[in-house]
């Protein structure tokens, strides 16, 4: 028989999971490498007049000055302990939680949302980029809606998949070259899987064909479920190419945490077409209940 609140149950735990990885990943990352806030605050255009209002200083004193380079190792680290917050308070929010921790929850998503901004401007502002992190950025919101709100569950289920599709779509724009293709896509292929580089590049353009099918397939109700599989394992195995192709056993423990992290705050990727897996099952119970007794199943 069918157990509502166990599927209730795994939608809100994977999502926690997925929240927990995501902000951990970025912790780690910030704690202990570096994030791309230099490319906001050392940019002349964007700075410059700011610069000049807040502190009197012309730019070339404040582009040279070690206050400067201090400060801004100093929000990073400050944004790392606040992203490890985050992650503790996603083991730990539930329905009666205090406001103050989903709002700090909310508050990392858009800290999350301000990283994914500036990985676009370092990237040219290449609206893909941005996109690509949708589903980091929205875990920890759905996770929110689930534990303090309990949305319409159809709705979430549109949402979440919507989600999926741009971040599927947006990573293919890379791989089939409609933006530059990065290099370190072609390395990892070639560090994985020991194949030719011009094969390297066949095969990418081919995941990013099967990327784009797949968030097309999410569209029809008959496909979602194939797609969804596809999402997830194929979401799985790119994530864990990075440590996959980067760790050596030269230097083994450096490698890997250098390189673990970009796998861990990559989890949502993979367990947000899980949680809408767990979401499709929840809508077909309660059509089949809806269909058995009306009155046992609430709108």
């Amino acid at each position: 028989m069918y157990n509502h609140n166990r599927n209730q149950s795994s939608i809100v735990t994977t999502l926690r999971i997925a929240t927990f990885m995501v902000f951990a990943g970025r912790a780690w990352q910030h704690l202990f490498w570096d994030a791309p806030y230099r490319t906001l605050f050392w940019d002349q255009d964007w700075m410059e007049g700011i610069v000049g209002v807040l502190t009197g200083l012309d730019w070339q004193n404040y582009a040279t000055s070690p206050a400067t380079d201090a400060f801004i190792r100093w929000l990073i680290i400050f944004s790392g302990c606040f992203y490890a917050l985050c992650a503790v308070l996603s083991l730990l929010i539930d329905g009666k939680s205090k406001a103050w921790m989903g709002r700090l929850l909310l508050l990392g998503s858009a800290g999350l949302t301000f990283l994914a901004f500036l990985y676009m401007k370092e990237k040219y502002f290449h609206i893909g980029q941005f996109f690509e992190y949708s589903a980091q950025v929205a875990s920890p919101f759905y996770l929110y809606l689930m534990v303090r709100h309990q949305p319409d569950l159809r709705t979430l289920l549109r949402w979440v998949n919507t989600v999926i599709a741009i971040t599927f779509i947006c990573h293919g724009l890379y791989a089939i070259g409609y933006y530059p293709r990065p290099g370190f896509f072609v390395d990892m292929v070639i560090n994985s899987l020991g194949v030719t580089e011009s094969v390297a590049h066949k095969m990418l353009e081919i995941a990013a064909i099967l990327d784009f099918i797949a968030a097309a397939l999410l569209l029809l109700p008959q496909t979602q479920r194939a797609a969804l599989w596809y999402m997830f394992f194929w979401g799985m195995l790119t994530s864990l190419a990075r440590p996959v192709a980067q760790v050596g056993a030269d230097f083994f423990f450096t490698d890997l945490h250098r390189w673990l992290p970009e796998f861990v705050f990559r989890a949502p990727h993979f367990l947000l077409p899980l949680v809408a897996l767990y979401l499709q099952r929840q809508r077909e119970a309660n059509y089949y209940a809806l269909v058995s007794d009306p009155d046992t199943v609430s709108a």
